[in-house]
């Protein structure tokens, strides 16, 4: 950071500038610090040092599978489906093996083998050994269990078709205990499932554990040699994802800023752009999330330089984004725009060790821009401030990608002052939806007596109901497979919150159980009856491929599924009888999904637009925090304070209002409307805001007492106005006001206007910055019916209480 002084008053006289004590190592190293730019005078970056600090595997050359990498940072999908592929190869074997070693039935043998290869690959993802065998050897007790409780109730089919909805109604009451206790859960479901359908003896229970126990070893085998977590490797990879995403966004920009004129091109530029930004702004939430998992950085320092040089890429890129747009409106010299397309090529087709090269060409758009707009009174032109806004935007592209590409490694660990911690929690494997919003809603329903219990009995309860309802129906329709509704209750209700998401996902499956068995159908005409082995690729390779595309679209996980099940059912079923059986099978999992959806809307719901209010609400608190920690930031520097963590909170809860405002279709009565539209709109420019406020307010500043007064004052009197507003929304906002701080904002600055220096220059950005945000919550509370009013100028004594009222 720039030793600059900024004035305690502006009517005090400016203090000398103090001779520096000590060279903190910050200074001493060649990476700049995040928010900072590097000496006007300085040399060049070095390529040779970065080359030896970046690793090969984030520095190489351009290779043909970076597209994937782009696709799916750290690899996570491709593992997961390479995870289940190792896993039912060895326990198909394995179970194979087994069986006729044990003079068991090779299909009881098979069975128990996919069961556990399947289930361990999707429900054990640990990254360190210990863990992982943890997680994989016990999986054999509660099949064991499942299976012996089946032989007894064997006798008595409509005792074991409840047993087996029972066990199902478990699943649901493990939710609260949590995923060692599902895993188990899901097991003794699963196992009880496979006992109903299958004759079993007692006397087989001793050899199948056996089995069991055998093929759980192979699976974890197969895991250490084949799938051993590498969390360091797939951070290199992911870094290298960001990486091919912001050259993306960098190409994009270039072609915006080529395009000429209002032009179909133009337009279809400016479209490309955006989707890039949106996968930046997604690969970056990802990103600061998978930091927190274990072993990824070599500590909690290390993790919050990355965070913090990460932040800065992605606010650089948004940036340039956004200057593009506006150049693409001008009438722009056509040397300057010249200059400025090939600073951004240079962006998207620079060698990862030499990001340094992009400040040649910043200083070439700066020449440029000087010589296309002379100016005799010294005001610059709109067209040469966009020019200009691009050359120091990559600049500061240049400091953050370098030291984001090299790992913080020459960065000294004194630069930061806290540890990280993270902003980001990734819910299966993926990014929040609505389910934080509706966690919220449900602990409403938490209270005094009896309403404690709602938590716990809530999923058990609504799983009850709909087994109740479905088990009869679907045992009508084809008592062979009644767990076929069973199935169809399962996905409805774990992992979905609101009413769009269980329609969505109905959707989901029933296109893809028609395209599945399409697919299914044709690969059993083609194989033919008889080829076992074909038979087995087939299963195996259908249910990976569904496995790597479920986190996508649920759709392609449906179709993968219902590909093997056909080759299943094909071994038992005539060819002609395949139709009816997969129309029997969509008719079951609709049945299902249906009540369990009425199940769920009817005992104890979390409905979709106090899901979206909650989400608004989660917003809204994000914002408040960021305030407030920007006021604390200044009030004391030495507070250990994560401002960049704060903005990329705000950022996480965009993409979880986004998540819930998403419709299942473009419907009349869906929750999307022009409401919605307006919402999302003002909360992405508070949004854009926010991370730059952060940026510009990470400064080490000493406010004389009078200033610092004045800057709690506008802090103290935004933050009561969010909490207005946060009133508002959850409908208990009667009479709220918005309190605009710009007025204060203007005699702050007007305060500082003699202030010179790098941090006084911060300052001044961040509180125009903080203005801006000001003005886009006053938009988006003026939605919400709140009156706006303005904070009476140089009363800052009274501007506090009106705040608070």
């Amino acid at each position: 950071m720039s030793t600059a002084p900024l004035p305690r008053s502006v009517h005090e006289p400016q203090q000398p500038e103090q001779p520096e004590q000590k060279v903190p190592p910050a200074a001493q190293d060649p990476i700049p610090a995040p928010g900072t730019a590097p000496p006007p005078d300085g040399p060049e970056p070095r390529p040779r040092r970065h080359r030896a600090l970046m690793p090969r595997r984030v520095g190489g050359p351009r290779r043909w599978w970076d597209w994937v990498l782009a696709a799916d940072p750290g690899l996570a999908d491709l593992q997961s489906a390479w995870r289940t592929l190792i896993s039912l190869v060895a326990g198909l074997a394995v179970g194979y093996g087994m069986a006729h070693a044990l003079n068991l039935p090779a299909m009881l043998g098979m069975m128990i083998g996919a069961m556990i290869g399947q289930l361990s690959a999707n429900l054990v993802a640990e990254n360190t050994l210990t863990k992982l065998a943890a997680g994989i050897l016990p999986m054999p007790l509660p099949m064991l269990a499942g299976l012996t409780a089946s032989t007894w109730t064997q006798p008595h089919r409509t005792l074991a078709v409840w047993i087996v909805s029972a066990a199902l109604v478990v699943v649901f009451a493990c939710l609260k205990f949590g995923p060692v206790a599902l895993r188990y859960g899901l097991l003794l479901f699963v196992s009880l499932l496979m006992g109903a359908l299958m004759p079993l003896t007692r006397a087989q229970c001793g050899r199948l554990l056996v089995v069991a126990l055998v093929v759980a070893v192979a699976c974890l085998a197969g895991r250490i040699v084949l799938c051993y977590p590498t969390p360091y490797e797939d951070l290199l990879r992911t870094q290298r994802a960001f990486v091919v995403e912001a050259r993306r966004v960098a190409g994009s920009a270039a072609e915006v800023v080529a395009a000429v004129g209002a032009s179909s091109d133009q337009a279809a530029a400016l479209r490309r752009m955006d989707r890039a930004l949106r996968r930046l702004n997604t690969r970056t939430l990802t990103i600061d999330a998978q930091l927190a998992q274990p072993e990824v950085a070599a500590d909690p320092h290390t993790a919050e330089l990355l965070h913090q040089h990460l932040f800065d890429c992605e606010l650089a890129l948004q940036g340039i984004g956004g200057a593009a747009r506006r150049i693409a409106g001008t009438t722009m010299a056509p040397a300057l725009r010249e200059a400025v397309g090939a600073g951004l090529a240079t962006a998207r087709d620079i060698p990862l060790n030499r990001t340094g090269a992009l400040r040649p060409a910043a200083d070439r758009i700066r020449t440029e821009a000087d010589a296309a707009f002379p100016s005799a009174d010294g005001s610059p032109s709109y067209e040469q401030l966009l020019a200009r806004r691009i050359a120091t935007l990559l600049d500061e592209l240049a400091d953050s990608l370098t030291a984001w590409l090299s790992l913080g490694r020459a960065s000294s660990h004194d630069r930061t002052k806290a540890s990280f911690r993270p902003t980001v929690i990734l819910e299966a494997g993926a990014l929040p939806g609505s389910g934080p919003s509706a966690r919220r809603v449900l602990a409403g329903y938490n209270g005094p007596g009896w309403r404690r219990a709602v938590p716990f009995v809530r999923a058990p309860l609504q799983a009850a109901a709909a087994v109740a309802i479905t088990v009869p129906l679907a045992d009508a329709v084809n008592p062979a497979r009644f767990y076929w509704g069973l199935v169809g209750i399962m996905i409805t209700l774990l992992g979905n919150n609101t009413l769009s998401e269980r329609l969505r996902k109905l959707v989901h499956r029933i296109a893809g159980t028609v395209v599945g068995a399409v697919i299914g159908v044709a690969l059993v005409h083609l194989i033919g009856p008889g080829h076992i082995y074909w038979t087995l690729t087939v299963i195996v390779v259908a249910i990976t491929l569904g496995t790597w595309g479920m986190k996508r679209q649920y759709g392609y996980w449906a179709v993968g599924l219902v590909t093997a099940l056909v080759q299943m059912y094909a071994l038992s079923t005539p060819t002609g009888q395949l139709d009816h059986l997969l129309t029997e099978r969509v008719e079951d999992n609709g049945l299902g999904i249906l009540v369990a959806t009425l199940c769920a809307s009817a005992i104890f719901p979390a409905p979709t637009r106090r899901v979206a209010r909650e989400s608004a609400r989660v917003y809204l608190t994000a914002v408040t925090d960021l305030v407030h920690q920007v006021g604390e930031r200044w009030a004391d520097p030495e507070t250990p304070i994560r401002l960049r963590g704060a903005a990329l909170g705000v950022s996480n809860a965009m993409h979880q209002l986004q998540a819930v405002h998403r419709p299942v279709l473009r419907l009349p009565v869906g929750r999307r409307g022009r409401a919605a539209d307006n919402l999302l709109g003002l909360a992405s420019t508070a949004t854009g805001h926010a991370k730059a406020l952060a940026t510009a307010a990470d400064i080490d500043i000493d406010l004389s007492p009078p200033l610092r007064t004045r800057v709690r004052a506008v802090v103290d009197t935004m933050a009561g106005s969010l909490a207005a507003l946060d009133r508002t929304v959850a409908g208990n906002g009667d009479g709220a006001v918005w309190v605009r701080v710009d007025p204060l904002l203007r005699e702050l600055r007007s305060e500082l206007h003699l202030a010179t220096g790098p941090r006084a220059d911060a300052l001044l950005r961040s509180l125009r910055e903080l203005a801006a945000l000001d003005e886009t919550m006053a938009g988006l509370a003026a939605t919400y019916g709140m009156e706006v009013t303005e904070a009476p100028r140089a009363d800052w004594d009274t501007a506090r209480p009106q705040a608070a009222g």
